[in-house]
């Protein structure tokens, strides 16, 4: 089981990297090492098991796109944002049901975001499941990116 979830890890990895980024506003961090992304048009799909959804930046500018996946048999799930300068992954549980707010780990990432360690908060409402189609993360990195 934990070498089929590994497998999942790294072939979810690959995925996330290889999905486009759309051009805009680009997304970065502030001096003290924080990113709040905001996302629109948020969905669940796969019976809940998987989000996705557009990220805006702090000044409304197109930032990139959002998607997670849930790792099977764990509860946990892979989450990838691709920004305008690379992308961040993260990994943690979500809340019950999907509602509230929940703590994740910076995994790592690419292009401006290489290196990145940390942990950010998550807040999703979905419209498939009575939300208004919004999502917040707020990132604290433990070493600043690059950007």
């Amino acid at each position: 089981m934990l070498k089929g979830s590994a497998l999942a890890l790294a072939g979810a990895i690959g995925w996330g990297a290889g999905a486009a980024v759309k051009n805009g506003g680009a997304a970065s961090a502030t001096a003290s090492g924080t990113l709040t992304l905001d996302g629109v048009g948020w969905r669940s799909a796969k019976g809940g098991t998987a989000s996705h959804g557009e990220l805006v930046g702090r000044r409304g500018a197109d930032s990139g796109a959002f998607t997670a996946s849930q790792l099977v048999g764990s509860g946990a799930e892979l989450q990838t944002f691709n920004l305008d300068g690379g992308s961040i992954f993260g990994m943690g549980t979500p809340p019950a049901r999907g509602e509230g707010i929940a703590t994740f780990a910076i995994l790592g990432g690419t292009g401006s975001y290489a290196g990145a360690t940390g942990t950010y908060t998550q807040e999703q409402r979905p419209t498939d499941r009575g939300g208004d189609g919004t999502a917040r993360f707020e990132f604290t990195f433990a070493n600043q990116p690059k950007n």
